[in-house]
């Protein structure tokens, strides 16, 4: 049985896979916490969150504060997360923030407790699906905050290296300027030189900044389960600058989600169509030859047009 909040906006369970409700515009899943396994649904587009017991989403725990948050929904339809001032702050994704922006299963923290942020427009199998694993977020937020601030030292160290290289060109620009007999031995186009060959190559801070906003749309599709838009997000932000070494570790691994998504959608379409659920064995079949739209030489691709093509034909053959 649900359990409604005092305003009746938003609906508590306990049951980890319940479907989609009649009303439901988003949902919180409790990952970790007191409150772990509780689903919170909401029907409106405005949601306190606390331990107390006023606010529409409530959680037990006690280092929240007693209203710690607010959950809203923008007229474009955009989801927010906004501190209330509470003592232990809110962290999206592991990062402090006091109002942003919300993606498909972001986690929302407060406290002890981590929330997973899922819209209502997120497909019917991301609803149920087992949650996240905490360890292996936590292990995820390590890295990605260790890969940063090796970024950051390696943009140091190439600064170090410009101011290096600068002072090296100048002492043989020098040393040849005072060197009579070595200036009759250059070549022409050597006395033409620019002072700039002399220096490292660099990647541009245009570049950089590019790259970066590539990965950060790639992250958010990569976070919104968009798989195949991150893909190619996180290449084009390594052929901007390829030693982005977050884009590196993020196309890898959406090679990795695309792989299991191919496999769950090619083994349940076989399923349905072999238990005559056509229409559902087709919108399987044809996620497939999405996502490998490219590689029409994989066998995934070719099983799944075969089999796409006798879904087809027992359609036709009911109507």
């Amino acid at each position: 049985m649900a359990k409604k909040s005092l305003m009746g906006n938003v609906k508590k369970f306990k049951q980890t896979n319940t479907p989609r409700q009649s009303e439901e515009v988003a949902r919180l899943r409790v990952i970790q916490g007191p409150d772990t396994g509780t689903i919170f649904i909401l029907s409106g587009s405005k949601a306190l969150i606390g331990r107390g017991e006023e606010n529409d989403i409530v959680i037990s725990d006690l280092k929240a504060s007693r209203t710690h948050a607010e959950l809203s929904k923008s007229s474009s339809g955009t989801w927010f997360i906004r501190d209330l001032g509470s003592a232990n702050s809110v962290l999206r994704n592991g990062v402090r923030v006091t109002n942003v922006e919300l993606n498909q299963n972001d986690l929302i923290t407060m406290g002890g407790t981590i929330l997973e942020f899922i819209p209502s427009d997120a497909g019917t199998m991301r609803l149920t699906a087992p949650p996240p694993n905490i360890e292996e977020i936590n292990a995820k937020h390590s890295s990605m905050l260790a890969q940063t601030q090796q970024l950051k030292a390696f943009g140091e160290n190439k600064k170090l290296l410009l101011v290096g290289g600068i002072v090296a060109a100048a002492v043989i620009w020098l040393f040849i300027d005072d060197t009579g007999s070595q200036k009759k031995r250059l070549k022409k186009n050597e006395e033409q030189r620019d002072l700039a060959s002399y220096l490292p190559t660099a990647v541009s801070h245009d570049a950089v900044r590019s790259a970066e906003m590539f990965f950060k749309i790639g992250f958010r599709e990569y976070n919104s389960g968009n798989y195949l838009r991150a893909k190619l997000q996180f290449e084009t932000a390594l052929q901007v600058s390829s030693d982005h070494k977050l884009a590196t570790i993020y196309l890898q691994n959406c090679g990795k989600r695309i792989e299991e998504e191919i496999k769950f959608h090619l083994d349940n379409g076989k399923k349905s169509l072999d238990a005559g659920k056509l229409k559902e064995a087709k919108g399987h079949f044809e996620t497939v030859m999405r996502l490998l739209y490219k590689d029409q030489s994989s066998p995934s691709y070719i099983e799944a047009k075969e089999h796409m093509t006798k879904v087809m034909k027992e359609m036709k053959g009911e109507s």
